[in-house]
């Protein structure tokens, strides 16, 4: 395998891992309240504040993809804010998982 095509696939496993913890966060968050996470939750004040910025830092992929699909269901808008939203989301998944893996291997 070259050094490339390995270095891609360790890519998509930490932009997968930052997703799956984003559904894993998501989830949690939706299982406890019974309500989704969203960016609105950005309006609250004080702690509760910090505790929704620490919630969105984990599942903001899932919230961002969820809003560019609703965005292109229901509003109808262009395929091209989709493609860029999936590109944020994955960057971001990326940067989630980063996190998570080196937490996962510093505690081995």
């Amino acid at each position: 395998m070259s050094s490339f095509a390995s270095d891609l696939f360790l890519a998509l496993l930490i932009i997968g891992s930052g997703i799956v913890v984003a559904g894993i966060t998501s989830s949690i968050y939706n299982a406890i309240t019974d309500d989704i996470p969203k960016f609105s939750m950005l309006e609250a004040e004080g702690f509760q504040l910090f505790c929704y910025v620490l919630l969105l830092i984990f599942c903001g992929p899932l919230v961002l993809i969820r809003n560019c699909y609703y965005g292109r269901i229901l509003e109808n808008r262009p395929m091209l804010l989709v493609f860029g939203g999936a590109m944020v989301a994955a960057t971001w998944g990326l940067l989630t998982g980063l996190v998570i893996v080196n937490f996962i291997i510093s505690a081995i």
